[in-house]
């Protein structure tokens, strides 16, 4: 189904449907809405944290190469220890629908609350206890930028 295109007074559709299904105005700018919501899902099949470079500004991803050894391949230096960062997929949900997004260090610790290292020693205890325990910002009611 084709939508009539519009034309800027440039002759271009720059902004404008070009057919039914095309969300082609939509990345023509970066939108950004503010929503009440709640986390209701934390996505644990893949990793919540990775090992990064504790070079300042650097971020990437280490590698372990022995017991206190980790390998930066940006840097190109071995690390005696590493920063843990946040990369988490969260479900959230408002009174009208839910959606997957994806969290990475700085909103992830305004939300949490804590450093990544210290969500890895809540999920060694819940491990121990049980493995069907929700995080405690699970539910809780949060302003979230989008």
């Amino acid at each position: 189904m084709s939508w009539p295109v519009g034309q800027d007074d440039d002759g271009s559709t720059k902004g404008h449907w070009r057919t039914g299904r095309s969300w082609d105005w939509l990345c023509e700018q970066t939108d950004y809405f503010v929503s009440r919501a709640q986390v209701t899902f934390i996505k644990s099949d893949s990793a919540l944290v990775y090992a990064a470079c504790p070079q300042e500004g650097c971020n990437k991803k280490v590698t372990e190469e022995g017991p206190h050894m980790f390998r930066c391949e940006k840097c190109g230096k071995v690390y005696d220890r590493c920063n843990f960062r946040y990369n988490l997929s969260v479900q959230i949900s408002d009174f009208t629908s839910s959606m997957w997004v994806s969290m990475f260090n700085d909103e992830a610790e305004a939300v949490f609350n804590e450093k990544a290292d210290q969500l890895i020693a809540w999920r060694q205890q819940v491990r121990a206890c049980s493995t069907a325990a929700a995080h405690p910002v699970s539910g809780r009611p949060l302003t979230l930028r989008l």
